[in-house]
């Protein structure tokens, strides 16, 4: 078993520890906790060394285990085991690196293996530290902050519903929605979540929608099925955006991807080739012009690379959107040409920002207009 240790003196572990059986999670109460709010678990960091940096609130915390066990040794230190779930006393918040997170913060067995720190709290006070990770609370327009909060709530919700007793729902960072904790929590975040409280988007069928979103689709959104499988949801279509996201500073770009950087990525991917690579193209296009697939050519004869994939080995510094307008080859580079930031299903984000600055539309019509073939209502 993997063991860490906090230290803690020993005068202290009456004030630090205590046994609070009230808030131990339990498995088959699903996603719901005492009070009756709805609840998400996140995951924030994998516990992959002796060092458990959690830092201890003035008031002190309250500690458990689902048998009720607290593990101490005689130096006074808590040795870090699955199972250990913490909560802060009062109205003080548990720190993580530095991060202070509102909830509980429990030590689960990961599907990998691995220990791994989630954060269990209310769907609610998880979308006050979402919102600002995402969008600009401080100076985006406020419908755009409540289309988002919509979104991100049903995002939320369809993870919970895919597997309501997994260790944890979602990750926190960009390929779930991003969220780091209380950090950026602001009064405009709280308004947008307060004033949509309970809103999602459902299907005709009543099923909430996956809520996905993206910074900057380049002038028209894309079908789900497009993009990933036929498995994805047939009601996520897309949409044009009338322009309205040209205000982004991602709508056109280009990036320049050094030869050796593709290779490396290519042999990641699983693909066998001689070097050296002799062409990178744009290969079979979507509906809005995104690009399914890129074709490689090399020294052994022809790739077809998924572009998505792709995308995602390389990161979204070198290819920031499937929509590829151009590839051009010099000194020993490609330079990629393209438009948007994201995989372009769903909401764009800066098609929000105009549409609620620019034309007025408030959060409901953004909703309605991303995501046609749904419903708003609340849960």
């Amino acid at each position: 078993m993997f063991s860490s240790r906090f230290p803690v003196p020993r005068s202290q572990l009456t004030r630090y520890f205590v046994f609070f059986f009230f808030f131990t999670w339990n498995l088959e109460l699903g996603t719901w906790n005492s009070f009756g709010a709805q609840e998400i678990r996140v995951l924030i960091d994998h516990i992959d060394s002796k060092e458990f940096p959690l830092d201890v609130p003035e008031t002190g915390f309250l500690v458990t285990k689902e048998n009720g066990d607290v593990l101490l040794n005689e130096s006074g230190a808590l040795a870090v085991s699955e199972g250990l779930i913490f909560n802060a006393n009062g109205d003080q918040k548990l720190h993580w690196r530095g991060t202070p997170y509102r909830g509980l913060l429990e030590v689960v067995k990961a599907p990998d293996g691995r220990l791994a720190l989630v954060n269990a709290l209310e769907l609610e006070d998880y979308l006050l530290g979402v919102l600002p990770s995402e969008m600009d609370t401080k100076t985006w327009p406020m419908e755009a902050l409540k289309a988002q909060a919509v979104i991100s709530r049903s995002y939320a919700i369809s993870m919970i519903e895919a597997n309501p007793k997994a260790v944890y729902h979602v990750g926190s960072r960009a390929n779930h929605q991003m969220y780091f904790g209380a950090t950026y929590e602001d009064d405009r975040a709280r308004q947008a979540v307060e004033e949509t409280r309970g809103e999602v988007i459902r299907d005709d069928r009543g099923a909430v929608l996956a809520g996905y979103f993206h910074s900057c689709c380049g002038g028209r959104t894309e079908d789900a099925r497009q993009i990933w499988s036929q498995s994805a949801s047939e009601k996520l279509v897309g949409v044009s955006d009338f322009g309205s996201c040209k205000i982004s500073p991602h709508y056109a770009w280009v990036t320049s991807l050094p030869v050796e950087e593709l290779e490396r990525a290519l042999v990641e991917l699983g693909f066998a080739f001689d070097k050296p690579i002799r062409g990178f193209l744009v290969g079979r296009l979507t509906q809005s012009s995104r690009v399914v697939s890129l074709k490689v050519i090399t020294n052994s004869g022809r790739l077809e690379v998924p572009t998505d994939k792709l995308r995602q080995v390389l990161g979204p510094n070198w290819i920031r959107s499937t929509r590829i307008t151009d590839i051009k080859f010099k000194n020993g580079r490609y330079l990629i040409y393209g438009r948007g930031w994201g995989h372009g299903v769903g909401l764009c984000q800066w098609g929000a920002y105009s549409l609620a600055l620019k034309k007025g539309w408030d959060y409901q019509r953004i909703v309605r207009h991303y995501f046609p073939k749904s419903s708003l209502n609340r849960m």
